[in-house]
């Protein structure tokens, strides 16, 4: 609700005022500033800013980002057109082989009680409707959730599920776990760099798993935050 607040703020501004506004609000929550993390929650949803402005705003928003230096807002605007991450393999090769003859429904409906090591065989899940149901499961604990961030392979869908997930979202480590994995699509990825620390921003530069756009995204970040 926040977030959609903003952007009806954004459409009726200038493109100036507008892309200083989302630029501010980036840079606090890389200072960790309370009121703009809250905010931006909404803003981790890649389709956000699209979703609720139109098209000719935004072009003239990212064209005054660029003449004004506004590198968060401008990775913000363009995380969206950020290409996928890296492809995983055949769906079935990801699940546990316990769960391959079992129907898409009934490991759905199975996650949302599932206790135990069937948590476990549920967690390899590719389907994001089985992973949304286990985390909403009370049994599930943080370790399986960093379980499901961390995985390599995997596919972005399921990670995906993770970052609906407004429960298991406020976690840091679930949020630095799921920018570390190279698996999921960068547009999501880009997107939760702000939250993180500076160290761990510096791990994101250097670590050369990572796809070379989300590296050159948390250097443009350091810049600022130095």
């Amino acid at each position: 609700m926040r977030g959609a607040a903003l952007c009806r703020e954004l459409d009726v501004m200038g493109p100036l005022q507008a892309v200083w506004a989302l630029d501010v609000l980036i840079r606090g929550v890389l200072a960790k500033d309370a009121a703009c993390v809250l905010v931006y929650r909404s803003f981790v949803e890649p389709q956000c800013l699209s979703r609720d402005l139109e098209g000719s705003h935004l072009n003239l928003m990212l064209e005054a980002g660029r003449a004004e230096g506004c590198v968060a807002a401008i990775q913000c605007l363009l995380a969206e057109a950020a290409e996928g991450g890296q492809p995983g393999p055949e769906a079935d090769r990801l699940l546990d082989h316990r769960l391959r003859e079992l129907p898409l429904g009934y490991r759905r409906a199975k996650a949302r009680t599932a206790k135990g090591d069937a948590i476990n065989r549920l967690a390899t899940d590719p389907d994001p409707g089985t992973i949304s149901n286990l985390l909403n499961n009370p049994r599930i604990t943080e370790r399986i959730v960093l379980g499901i961030c961390s995985r390599r392979p995997t596919h972005s869908a399921p990670l995906e599920a993770v970052i609906h997930s407004a429960q298991w979202l406020r976690r840091y480590t679930v949020k630095l776990a799921l920018v570390k994995n190279p698996y999921l699509a960068q547009k999501y990825a880009i997107n939760l760099l702000p939250y993180l620390k500076r160290r761990d921003l510096v791990g994101v530069r250097d670590d050369e798993s990572l796809p070379p756009t989300l590296r050159l995204a948390a250097q443009r970040l350091l810049d600022i935050v130095l």
